[in-house]
């Protein structure tokens, strides 16, 4: 749906004054890109010169990354950008948050997970925990796990019991497209 010409008037006029496109953006519920478009259209600029943060803001976003905040929560809490949040934690030398899921999401792939499981049990992108994965030197290439024919005959075996493929999976910790494939190639009845 276009935005009216008011909308796109208010925008420009918010980025005159001195806030940042993205700012104006959320302000007035439009798309950054839009945003972005019309001040370069306009010819207006939505450069600003920094702005200067008390030291009482300071001390405020630094206690609250210390107390467990995100920077990003901190940042937006306190009104200042996500960087400069940051920029406080490392001066601070503050443990952040991000940097304990880091290490949560490399110990997984550590242990054997694939960055695509690390990344979705501690909710982050897949490509945060690759990028992770590869600055830290860590492989998340996992050998394949053989299972030796005592166990596929057991679980094939539960599974003509009447325990499900998914049950089966978990009371032998097969993975359960191994499993269907067993069942496939054995042709057996599974409920």
């Amino acid at each position: 749906m276009p935005f009216s010409v008011e909308v796109r008037e208010k925008v420009l006029e918010a980025i005159r004054s001195g806030m940042s496109c993205r700012q104006a953006a959320a302000h007035f519920t439009v798309s950054v890109g839009s945003a972005t478009r019309w001040a370069r259209e306009a010819g207006v600029s939505s450069r600003r010169a920094p702005i200067k943060i008390s030291d009482n803001i300071r001390k405020k976003v630094v206690k609250a990354i210390a107390g467990g905040m995100s920077c990003s929560e901190a940042a937006a809490k306190y009104g200042i950008d996500n960087s400069t949040a940051a920029r406080f934690a490392d001066d601070e030398n503050i443990d952040r948050r991000r940097d304990k899921i880091r290490a949560k999401v490399l110990a997984a792939i550590r242990s054997g997970m694939s960055c695509r499981q690390a990344a979705a049990h501690f909710t982050v992108s897949v490509g945060s925990a690759t990028r992770w994965a590869r600055e830290a030197g860590v492989s998340s290439r996992r050998a394949p796990v053989r299972h030796g024919p005592d166990k596929r005959k057991k679980v094939l075996e539960e599974i003509r019991n009447g325990l499900t493929p998914d049950q089966a999976a978990e009371k032998f910790g097969v993975n359960i497209v191994t499993i269907r494939r067993w069942v496939n190639q054995k042709h057996v009845q599974s409920t």
